[in-house]
């Protein structure tokens, strides 16, 4: 079983160098959690511990992310922030129901949750983060 559960591609960066570093360390979190989660999965408590950190990484990264990339979004008085900070509320609000359902369920997820994670944000960053660089792009241009 290879170790990386989503190999990055340049196709995936959206001309925004910073934002770019900030999505491959998504990218590597996410492999992280596949592989702390589902690669070294063991038979005892220690899935649990591998589980709980890997998603509190995860979701601190993704609040530092989000933050950051809205608050260029609000500089650059781009049109689609409203729309775009729902899509951020949806992924974190995935990963947290995802969580919850760990929880409450004591069954290990981290299969079905990566693969979520992974189509989710490879999507968010092809489309929808292109789109708000192409668009903050054409206003600086505009101005």
């Amino acid at each position: 079983m290879e170790d990386k559960f989503i190999n990055w591609d340049s196709k995936y960066n959206i001309g925004h160098a910073k934002i770019d570093e900030q999505h491959q360390k998504l990218v590597n979190i996410l492999n992280d959690l596949y592989r702390d989660t589902v690669i070294s999965k063991v038979e005892d408590d220690d899935d649990d511990i591998a589980f709980k950190s890997a998603i509190k990484r995860l979701t601190e990264y993704v609040g530092y992310h989000f933050s950051y990339e809205e608050s260029i979004m609000e500089k650059c008085g781009y049109a689609g922030i409203n729309e775009h900070k729902g899509w951020h509320r949806e992924f974190v609000t995935m990963i947290l129901e995802e969580a919850e359902l760990y929880k409450k369920e004591s069954r290990l997820i981290e299969s079905r949750l990566i693969r979520k994670l992974r189509d989710w944000l490879l999507e968010h960053i092809a489309v929808r983060d292109k789109e708000m660089v192409l668009a903050i792009i054409k206003s600086k241009k505009g101005k």
